[in-house]
């Protein structure tokens, strides 16, 4: 493991995965799972398609509205 990589805990199959450190999206298990970088760090999270209902009501609930 170089400068440019980190060991993190997988979401969806509980191992360790290495990953560069870069926000990037790989597949573990059929599903996909973002690295990103928060306040907390490097981390892995898993991603789910939510429904055009969900998003407006994300955009109605961040404050953006497009119309």
């Amino acid at each position: 493991m170089n400068m440019e990589e980190v060991e993190l805990k997988c979401p969806v199959c509980r191992k360790m995965h290495v990953v560069e450190k870069k926000v990037d999206i790989i597949e573990c298990r059929g599903k996909m799972v973002a690295v990103v970088r928060d306040r907390h760090g490097w981390r892995l999270m898993e991603v789910s398609t939510i429904s055009e209902k969900q998003d407006s009501e994300l955009d109605r609930q961040w404050g953006y509205y497009e119309g």
